[in-house]
């Protein structure tokens, strides 16, 4: 998870694609445009910056909700390969390349 700073507002937390493919329930720091891309108790556990209660909330819900829990595992792996692979960020750039 991440601090709600202007730097973690600006930026894209990377490793959460990492996370994600593991195919296990993640946990992160709602910041920047995630909700673009990840969906609430859908993708992943999604959770206030710098929230200590929002993540004990998190980690309850996952621990007593545990097929719950392998569905969104099994949906944030499936948003981390369209989203967070590296050869659909390479169609990606190469199609705004071609585009300007």
């Amino acid at each position: 998870t991440r601090t709600d700073s202007e730097f973690a507002q600006a930026g894209f937390p990377f490793k959460l694609g990492e996370f994600l493919a593991t195919g296990k329930p993640v946990i992160a720091s709602n910041i920047s445009d995630i909700e673009h891309y990840i969906k609430d108790k859908r993708d992943a556990l999604l959770v206030k910056p710098g929230s200590v209660e929002s993540i004990v909330i998190a980690v309850d819900y996952i621990l007593n909700n545990s097929e719950i829990a392998k569905e969104i595992g099994k949906n944030g792996k499936i948003r981390a390969k369209k989203f967070f692979d590296a050869s659909s960020q390479a169609r990606l750039i190469r199609k705004l390349i071609y585009s300007v």
